[in-house]
């Protein structure tokens, strides 16, 4: 029940959180939303180029390749 509880919760916060977007673009002129739109997509496409610049610079050290051991063999 516990797990139940937990989603539910969350559900509903995220329709909380949906709502009062809603309610605040819909107070926002058509050019207003759009240029919140904008803002936010240049922001996530910045983040993204940073992300992709900073990882090909060879910087930031790879993750070290660790193998799983299986301690149940597998059923063919």
């Amino acid at each position: 029940m516990k797990g139940r509880h937990c989603i539910t919760t969350l559900a509903g916060a995220k329709d909380r959180a949906l709502g009062r977007l809603k309610n605040y673009l819909e107070q926002r002129t058509p050019r207003q939303r759009l240029y919140i739109v904008l803002t936010a997509l240049l922001l996530f496409a910045a983040v993204d180029i940073w992300m992709i610049v900073s990882s090909l610079s060879g910087h930031s050290e790879p993750l070290p390749a660790e193998h799983i051991e299986v301690s149940v063999p597998l059923k063919p």
